[in-house]
């Protein structure tokens, strides 16, 4: 798993399946710029970052071949760094004011 800068600078997420070949990881919202998986548990779900159209930085999470982004409200930046395979959460934003933090969050029961 990583990320390739393309000839157009946009940046690439990939998987590799044990040595059979590539998979592209890509955020299909209009207008984002690149794309960071950062980690993956053992259900293949996939965690990280993206860049959206006005280049901020938000986390997602692809389960089963659906996206879902992760906005902190009132950051200037958020990712999702770690992810378990009971669906714990880690990770790290940057607040309004410009200070760093670091998260855990734990899967709400009932969601998927």
């Amino acid at each position: 798993m990583g990320y390739y800068v393309a000839p157009d600078f946009a940046e690439h997420g990939f998987m590799s399946y044990q040595g059979q070949g590539f998979d592209s990881i890509e955020i299909p919202l209009a207008g984002a710029t690149g794309t960071w998986p950062l980690s993956i548990n053992n259900k293949r779900e996939i965690v990280g970052v993206y860049a959206d159209a006005t280049a901020f930085r938000r986390g997602f999470i692809l389960r089963e071949g659906s996206f879902a982004t992760f906005i902190l409200p009132h950051t200037q930046f958020n990712s999702i760094e770690w992810i378990t395979d009971k669906g714990q959460l880690s990770g790290s934003y940057v607040d309004e004011d410009g200070k760093p933090h670091a998260y855990i969050a734990k899967r709400i029961e009932g969601s998927r």
